[in-house]
């Protein structure tokens, strides 16, 4: 049970993403089906398992109140001395309740538990407990729980932006492309093994060492707590001699999430001869959550950049180019692919790029009328006076409409005579292209017949 409130939360998220594709609500759902759309729907998800997710755990671990007595009634004068909240106290069922540990959860007071075990309760002295619990209320007094969050946040727009780059990276890599044409064929597959890695590597980078130095202060910012309710840690440092005696685990051993019971000892026992440290550590955690705010914000405009800046759409081209480029070995036969390389390199203005990729691509197939559509029109039409050559226009767009009667054929013709103030072979093409054109296309078609009758007079 102790691993289903980490489990059951995606299992839901699921769920709750396949129950919004079922719904005929077309708009969210292709809003959910961006990138943006998803991470602020996660978002939305997360604070709202944050605020409500502790009582549905309390259930899933079978915890049950702490009955009333001696120590219900002392936790609870405690709590009331620290001017702290919660909805309850209950025990904690964590290894049988075997561990000297306690917990608190929940970000709103309504939604907020204490967790004691049995052993604690048990092992501990009346003062010691205090201190126990005076710790768990300093995560509380002092935000952890919602600067947990936020790092939790974080680390979703870092991934999100993160994967953006170093998939922008991959794709300038050689040995990407060696991997995309050896063995495993399938890029799909290829493409979700790089990304599963990529999360994997980040999740542990991002939680075992970024987090687990946030949490390592925290907790000591939490065991300095005590000093502001006591003016005193040494119940608390009695308490980790017995943890660390009945435990059985060396005062030196490292945890991703705590600093050793001995470097914990040895802070408290430095407050003790001068609460001055309790101060500079304070100062610390300000300086780390200033640096990860700053650090967050570049993350962000970084992103923001990527996806909707010059800087993304720089990124992006040079991905496709280079994803272009390398297919050219494997696809130096295929007229259709040196036609869509041109389509990509007009669309973008690089002209003598996009009629080199349209020559190489009629040079294999003269009777491609995509191609001589599209290298008509760039003759015809193109900004740099340079290129045009309308007369070549005229030729190429007559062979397009001998292989394809279609309207924005014939448009490009009508253009390519216009081009060589041929206007009334222009106005008679464009009426042509105008009667073939849809309902919704008249009115471009209709734009350019006006055009050309009125350079005609």
């Amino acid at each position: 049970s102790l691993s289903v409130p980490v489990i059951l939360p995606w299992f839901v998220f699921s769920v709750l993403l396949d129950i919004v594709n079922i719904l005929p609500f077309d708009s969210l759902k292709q809003f959910l089906g961006t990138s943006e759309g998803g991470v602020i729907f996660f978002l939305v998800f997360l604070i709202f398992l944050s605020v409500f997710g502790p009582a549905l755990i309390l259930k899933i671990w079978k915890c049950r109140p702490l009955e009333h007595g001696y120590y219900r009634e002392r936790i609870t004068e405690l709590c009331k001395k620290a001017g702290f909240e919660c909805a309850g106290i209950y025990y904690w069922s964590i290894f049988g309740g075997k561990m000297i540990t306690a917990g608190v959860m929940g970000l709103t007071k309504k939604c907020r538990y204490i967790l004691v075990t049995k052993s604690l309760l048990n092992l501990l002295t009346p003062e010691e407990t205090d201190a126990v619990i005076a710790h768990e209320i300093g995560h509380v007094k002092n935000k952890h729980i919602l600067l947990y969050l936020f790092f939790l946040i974080g680390y979703i727009l870092f991934l999100y932006v993160v994967s953006d780059i170093i998939l922008y990276v991959l794709f300038e890599s050689e040995s990407f492309f060696y991997l995309m044409d050896g063995p495993f064929q399938k890029q799909s597959v290829i493409n979700s093994m790089i990304y599963s890695i990529l999360v994997v590597i980040m999740f542990i980078v991002w939680f075992r060492y970024f987090f687990g130095y946030f949490m390592r202060n925290c907790e000591r910012q939490a065991d300095a707590y005590v000093f502001k309710m006591f003016g005193s840690a040494r119940p608390l440092i009695s308490t980790f001699v017995k943890i660390a005696k009945f435990s059985r685990d060396s005062w030196d051993k490292p945890n991703w999430h705590h600093f050793s019971i001995r470097e914990r000892v040895d802070f408290l026992e430095k407050c003790e001869r001068n609460m001055e440290w309790i101060t500079l550590h304070d100062r610390k955690i300000k300086r780390i959550i200033v640096a990860y705010a700053f650090f967050i914000l570049l993350v962000g405009l970084t992103g923001y950049q990527l996806n909707f800046g010059t800087m993304g759409r720089v990124l992006k081209d040079n991905v496709i180019e280079n994803i272009l480029h390398n297919r050219l070995d494997k696809n130096y036969d295929d007229f259709a692919f040196y036609a869509a390389m041109g389509d990509w390199y007009l669309n973008r203005k690089r002209y003598e790029n996009a009629i080199k990729s349209y020559k190489k691509s009629l040079s294999l197939n003269m009777d491609n009328p995509g191609a001589l559509n599209n290298l008509a029109w760039l003759y015809a039409t193109c900004d740099d006076d340079r290129l045009r050559e309308p007369e070549e226009a005229v030729l190429l767009a007559k062979r397009a409409s001998g292989l394809v009667t279609a309207p924005y054929i014939l448009d490009t013709l009508a253009e390519s005579y216009y081009a060589c103030s041929l206007f009334g072979k222009a106005i008679e093409t464009a009426k042509n292209a105008a009667q073939l054109a849809e309902k919704n296309d008249k009115a471009y078609y209709e734009k350019q017949l006006k055009k050309f009758i009125k350079e005609r007079r």
